[in-house]
């Protein structure tokens, strides 16, 4: 008796008489659905990655304005929203190796304010 084979979606194959066959599209699908929980947990991490190196660098631009300027908090959040979706903006091409180049300035130009405050005449 020959194999009867019909095609479902999504790939699922039906056999009259075989099974196995029938398991093996099931673990493709399951192995299909691993992938796709990685490959979407890899790009969750990544923005949320970019989204905590936008917001520090919107706040320490908002808090520097705050002390120039002498705005109020409604100005503070804006400023700090404006920036961090500006950067989001900016880094949407961006991938590991750019933010990480990226934060490694930041952190160093964030070591420079912090020895020209603490070196300042009068502070």
């Amino acid at each position: 008796m020959p194999l009867i084979e019909r095609r479902l979606n999504r790939g699922l194959c039906l056999y009259s008489g075989n099974d196995l066959l029938q398991t093996d599209s099931m673990s493709e699908m399951g192995s299909h659905l691993q992938e796709k929980v990685k490959s979407s947990t890899r790009r969750i991490l990544f923005f949320l990655a970019k989204l905590v190196s936008g917001a520090i660098v919107g706040l320490t631009l908002a808090l520097i304005f705050q002390e120039l300027i002498g705005f109020g908090v409604i100005s503070l959040v804006l400023i700090i929203v404006v920036v961090t979706l500006a950067l989001l903006r900016i880094m949407k091409p961006w991938n590991w190796g750019r933010l990480l180049v990226f934060d490694l300035i930041c952190f160093l130009v964030a070591l420079l304010l912090k020895m020209y405050i603490s070196l300042a005449p009068g502070a």
